[in-house]
């Protein structure tokens, strides 16, 4: 019982993502954009969370690195605020994207 769970918690996240990382290059509007961006940083956030929070407590590097990785978000949120440029938009929509997948393979075990 409590590994469907687990998987349907994945699955979920992983759907969620996909959907999310693909709308975020393919909507046109920047106000919808921005929204996307915040939406998946704070999934991103979440993840890393949920992936530190989950592992044992002897695993201090483990939750170390995942902390790091749900960082990124927050650095890709830095450098859209403080963008300038279509490059550095960019540079953060893939820092985010890299917090999330990264965050979720090592939530979920997988690396």
């Amino acid at each position: 019982m409590a590994i469907g769970m687990i998987g349907l918690l994945f699955y979920g996240t992983v759907g969620i993502s996909i959907l999310g990382i693909i709308s975020l290059f393919l909507v046109k509007d920047d106000n919808i954009k921005k929204i996307i961006f915040y939406a998946l940083s704070i999934l991103a956030m979440l993840i890393a969370i949920m992936g530190a929070t989950s592992q044992p407590t002897n695993l201090i590097l483990r939750q170390a690195i995942i902390g790091g990785i749900g960082f990124l978000s927050v650095i890709g949120i830095v450098v859209y605020i403080q963008a300038k440029s279509k490059l550095q938009y960019y540079i953060s929509y893939g820092l985010t994207i890299i917090s999330i997948i990264f965050g979720t393979l090592m939530t979920f075990s997988i690396i």
